[in-house]
């Protein structure tokens, strides 16, 4: 087996002849004149470094390139570095492109060298500066960020070093102050590389540094590097994810909290979730999370530089939760709690519980609004709309005659909004340029629409009578059995035996026991979601609350949240299979 580079090694091999495609192996001779001004040629001019092997098997082109152990192979193509943890490639030439295929990178040069990141950078010559002006006591003036899943694309998501972090697993550094406004260590965990990232170039550190903010300049210095941003990150080069599946979940910090971890999910985990995938399209951010010992969680979205969006919580086999609404109005200076979310010991189990029900998956993100996409929702018999408080897809809805039950209208749909000449539609949201209440997709020709409360229930589909605790009564559907193809759009119960059952309320409001008689089933249906089965031994748990979306109580609509699920317009029936 031959060798493909010829020993004149700072020569580039594109002759007549010889491999097609453009290649040279790197040493100390040729790296100056090669890459030398590669933003990432500092990185391996730092380390321990030789050339790489390459074996040819008699084609032009080398098969196989590798390393010796503990090395990494590193790729300079004309603008990015590529670095391969295993120490070893088998590239591929196409002839007619003159480009490279390593694995799923394509690079149009391979100028290979082999760098032992885990050796102390050398010493190399930076600009001396003094400082002669006296910095803020109070704030440190130059500029740094310790990167994690919540901030990585954000601040360095367009640096050329980027995809090289956020394919192997990375977390933030440690920093120490020391009497001190400005870190002045910045140290990973064994095994990990602390890598900085500048405003063009990127260094890597074997785990920790001690750096130096010149307040006058407002540059940083670290072992003899100058550089303008301290953007600091651990990487652990040794595992190498080949596809963003095979990443394993950005997970919060849980301190001594016993539940499950929580997720930080991004658009390609929400298109995944049947329930969620509709909302996989929206700009999706990661909150800042805090979990304490007692699992007391904390969110903040100070940093989010959007006025309008969602705070979201996502679970799987169930809708997304719509837990929180920003806007322009909305102090978000404040770190809040998820509203109705709780760590719950169950048994010999914890877990997170939404309104009495378990979270599985447990999962947050802020994902912003679709305003300007969706049309006006039209009106008839005496309703007027207006944008509440300049929220993009917040209406206030009046009645100023026809009645005083305000609802929308849809052909063979009707979904009530209030029992008085106005309200404010915080549960609908533009999606896609489609309007959604509560997670039911509307028509086109939806309206809005006033009148008369028992003129309504006398002649449209709406299902229910009267209120509980503030809540819409739950239905029984055995009373008006010809709705029940309102809820069970699937017909899985049209040959099933429906009896009566009963609804026992109580006069503090929580969790009305929903009954049938014999070993009929208790199926809670909902406009909004699939029905939901429960033998006849088991009970679910139900409350009515507010919408977590009212901007305050006194607009908020109150629902019937059962095992979690907040229903529009609930029902159930008892069931028994033919």
């Amino acid at each position: 087996m031959e060798s493909c580079y010829s020993s004149l090694r700072s020569r580039v091999f594109v002759a007549t002849g010889s491999c097609p495609c453009s290649h040279a192996s790197l040493d100390e001779s040729n790296m100056q004149e090669l890459i030398g001004n590669h933003s990432f040629y500092q990185n391996t001019s730092l380390y321990l470094n030789r050339p790489v092997n390459d074996i040819c098997d008699g084609n032009a082109c080398p098969d196989i390139i590798d390393c010796p152990v503990g090395f990494i192979l590193v790729a300079f193509d004309t603008n990015d570095a590529k670095l391969y943890p295993s120490g070893n490639i088998t590239p591929t030439c196409s002839p007619s492109s003159k480009t490279w295929t390593v694995g799923s990178d394509e690079l149009s040069r391979l100028y290979v060298i082999c760098v032992d990141f885990s050796s102390l950078p050398t010493s190399t010559e930076g600009a001396t500066t003094t400082s002669t002006t006296t910095a803020d006591p109070n704030v440190c003036q130059c500029e740094l960020a310790n990167l994690d899943a919540s901030n990585i694309k954000d601040l360095v998501g367009t640096h050329s070093f980027y995809e090289n972090v956020t394919s192997h697993p990375f977390e933030p550094p440690n920093e120490q102050c020391y009497n001190e406004i400005c870190p002045n260590i910045v140290e990973c965990a064994a095994g990990y590389t602390l890598v900085v990232f500048d405003t063009t170039d990127a260094i890597l550190y074997n785990d920790s540094i001690t750096p130096y903010c010149f307040p006058d300049t407002k540059r940083w210095r670290a072992n003899s590097i100058d550089f303008d941003t301290l953007y600091s990150v651990c990487v652990d080069f040794s595992i190498v994810y080949t596809s963003t599946s095979e990443a394993p979940p950005v997970t919060v910090d849980m301190n001594r909290c016993e539940c499950p971890p929580i997720r930080l999910i991004d658009q390609a985990g929400i298109e995944r979730l049947e329930a969620s995938a509709y909302l996989s399209h929206r700009a999706t951010f990661a909150p800042n999370v805090i979990v304490d010992d007692e699992c007391e969680v904390s969110v903040d979205v100070s940093s989010m530089q959007i006025t309008d969006f969602f705070f979201m919580i996502f679970r799987s086999e169930a809708p997304p939760i719509f837990n929180r609404r920003f806007s322009s109005l909305t102090n978000k200076s404040v770190p809040f709690t998820p509203y109705g979310l709780s760590c719950v010991q169950d048994g010999s189990e914890w877990q997170w519980q939404y309104f009495g029900g378990k979270v599985d998956d447990c999962a947050f993100a802020l994902q912003q609004t679709d305003c300007g996409e969706c049309s006006a929702i039209s009106t008839t018999s005496g309703a007027i709309v207006s944008q509440q408080n300049g929220q993009c897809d917040v209406l206030n809805v009046q009645c100023t005659d026809g009645g005083d039950t305000l609802y929308y209208s849809e052909t063979h749909n009707s979904f009530v909004l209030s029992h008085s000449q106005e309200a404010v539609t915080n549960e609908a949201t533009c999606v896609g340029g489609a309007w959604y209440l509560n997670g039911i997709l509307l028509n086109d020709d939806v309206t809005f629409a006033c009148s008369d409360y028992i003129n309504l229930v006398a002649a449209t589909t709406m299902t229910y009578v009267g209120s509980a605790c503030g809540c819409p009564q739950i239905t029984d559907l055995y009373d008006i059995r010809e709705y029940l193809q309102l809820y069970d759009t699937d017909n899985i119960y049209a040959n099933h035996t429906i009896d009566a059952g009963k609804v026992a309320y109580r006069n503090w409001c929580a969790s009305p026991i929903i009954s049938c008689a014999g070993s009929a089933n208790l199926v809670i249906f909902g406009r909004n979601v699939k029905p939901r089965v429960y033998p006849a031994t088991e009970q679910p748990y139900t409350i009515c609350s507010r919408s977590p979306l009212g901007i305050d109580e006194q607009n908020a609509q109150m629902f019937w949240f059962i095992d979690g699920i907040m229903l529009t317009e609930a029902a159930f029936a008892c069931v028994t299979a033919p």
